[in-house]
């Protein structure tokens, strides 16, 4: 979770060793999405967040040890 002009931002990392089998960020399905959305209204309720919420994806793929990362905001309303 992060802050940023406003607005909060809840980040879904995902990670994999190679991108052979599809992109990291291709694993945040529609019932991923819906428990992450489902975090985010109760923690913003627990600690009294008025703020408008964004979703957003970091994608981590290693590389012979090397991390290549692809962020997406807005990756899901």
């Amino acid at each position: 979770m992060a802050r940023r002009a406003g607005v909060i931002c809840f980040v879904e990392v995902r990670s994999r060793r190679t991108s052979r089998f599809g992109s990291p960020a291709e694993t945040v399905g529609p019932r991923k999405q819906a428990q992450v959305r489902k975090v985010a209204a109760y923690y913003m309720a627990r600690h009294t967040i008025e703020l408008p919420a964004r979703f957003d994806v970091a994608s981590v793929v290693w590389d012979g040890g090397v991390a290549r990362v692809d962020y997406i905001e807005d990756a899901f309303f």
